[in-house]
């Protein structure tokens, strides 16, 4: 387990590492920026994670909303067998009932 003391120390070895394999903490980002050109995926992702910081997780949501809306099938004209568990009469009459005195 290490202590504080210890923990605050990592970084300037970091830095003195850097500086030691490539001449200055400038030249480490060139190199990481140049394996990312050359295509790796690995050295982009941690350039673009100290730029602009780790991805968020985001809460995963049920977004599918049950729609429960009559089926028209205007191909042929066959009702919809799921939709209509009884057959009914969907004709509307026009004849004329009203009956005028002449």
């Amino acid at each position: 387990m290490e202590n504080k003391a210890v923990k605050d120390r990592i970084p300037s070895y970091a830095m003195r590492a850097m500086k030691n394999a490539f001449g200055s903490e400038q030249e480490v980002w060139d190199f990481l920026a140049e394996k990312a050109k050359e295509g790796s995926f690995a050295h982009l992702n941690m350039l673009f994670q100290y730029k602009y910081g780790k991805p968020v997780e985001r809460e995963t949501t049920n977004t599918q909303v049950k729609r429960n809306a009559p089926v028209i099938n205007f191909i042929n004209n066959q009702p919809n067998p799921s939709a209509h568990k009884e057959a009914k009469d969907d004709t509307i009459d026009i004849t004329d009932t009203s009956k005028t005195d002449e």
